[in-house]
Formats: C-alpha cells, structure tokens, sequence
C-alpha cells in the first residue's frame, strides 16, 4: 500500500483479483463482535467484558486467531504475486479492503449500532488508495445514502472543530451528528440560559 501508484493497476485481471479476495476472506480474515471471553483480538488488547459493560459494542478484525494466520496471509500475497503478478496482487488488496469494509459494516448494521440517516465515512489509505473507493461504494451503496472518503480526516477534523465546535451536533448534543443547518451556538446559548435559571430557581 505505500508503494503504491496509480500505474500498478494497469493489466490486473479485477475477476482472478476478486477470487483470491474471496479466498483470502474465508480462510483468513475473521471479523465479528469481539466475545466477552477475548483479551486480544486480533494484535489488539481488549477488555469486552468493560466495553460491554459501558454500553460500547466491539467489533474486531482478525487474522485467525489472534493473528495467528498472518504468516498464513503473507504465504497468499506471496504466492499471488508469483502466480498472478504483482499488478493483480495490488488489485487484490483494493478487494480485500473494500470487502473488510463490507464486514465491518454489516456486523455493526446487525448488532444496530448504526442508525438511520447515518453517513459512512472513509479515512487513510486502506481505504482511499487505488480502487478502493469505487468498490467500497458497490458493496455499501444500500446502506448509506452518502459517504465521504478523506485522505486524513484527524488533521481535516481537528481543522473544524478548531474553527467552530458548536458547528457540530444539536443543541442538546454538541458534538456529533449534526448535518448541514447553521450553527447551533445561539441555540447552545438558550438552553443554557435555560438551565442556569432552573438552577436558580
């Protein structure tokens, strides 16, 4: 993925790509709902018990068990490349990624943590590099009504929030999930004001 240049699509074979995708999915990559009993999942250490616990849902990616199967998946790329050549391999990566985005998705649409009217966004080269965006979109289009990929949306969000964080969310939740519509720092002001005078009664 560093490596990596427009160029280098150029002659894959997007069906073999698809294929060995699929292949590395099912013998591979395993992504759910993290289980209570887990403290790694993946190359991650997690509490779900504690997460749970507070109301947050986790959902993890893995290879195998614990990463377990990463040897396994550097054996595939290898024998990808030797088979397939290398402009396949990357556009085999670009399906692995759009299908881990698939995944994730659907694991958090079937536990309802993603509501109605939400929009999906993509950040960070796993997901905005080569062919990616286009095929993220054929596996999501159903989902979401719109969906916005960002080359670094930490520094671009950290830019907004600087700007105005009562742009953000509604009156009673400042931060997150407001979109489009004005500020909201005058409605922010009245129901303070609002509540400074219940305090004082």
């Amino acid at each position: 993925i560093d490596l990596y240049k427009r160029s280098i699509l150029k002659g894959a074979d997007w069906k073999k790509a698809r294929e060995n995708a699929e292949m590395v999915h099912e013998k591979v990559i395993d992504i759910r709902k993290v289980p209570e009993d887990r403290r790694r999942f993946g190359t991650v250490p997690v509490d779900p018990e504690a997460a749970y616990d507070a109301g947050t849902t986790l959902i993890g990616c893995d290879a195998g068990k614990n990463g377990d199967k990463l040897e396994e998946l550097t054996s595939i790329g290898h024998e990808i490349y030797q088979e397939d050549g290398i402009h396949t391999l990357f556009a085999t990566l670009d399906y692995v990624s759009a299908l881990i985005a698939k995944r994730l998705i659907d694991e958090a649409f079937e536990e309802e943590v993603i509501e109605d009217g939400s929009v999906l966004g993509v950040t960070g080269r796993a997901g905005i590099t080569g062919e990616k965006p286009r095929l993220i979109l054929e596996y999501v289009n159903k989902r979401f009504k719109d969906v916005v990929f960002v080359s670094d949306a930490l520094a671009l969000g950290a830019a907004v929030m600087a700007r105005c964080m009562n742009s953000m969310g509604t009156p009673h939740t400042p931060i997150g999930g407001r979109q489009k519509g004005p500020c909201i720092l005058g409605m922010r002001r009245k129901l303070q004001r609002k509540k400074e005078e219940k305090w004082i009664e």
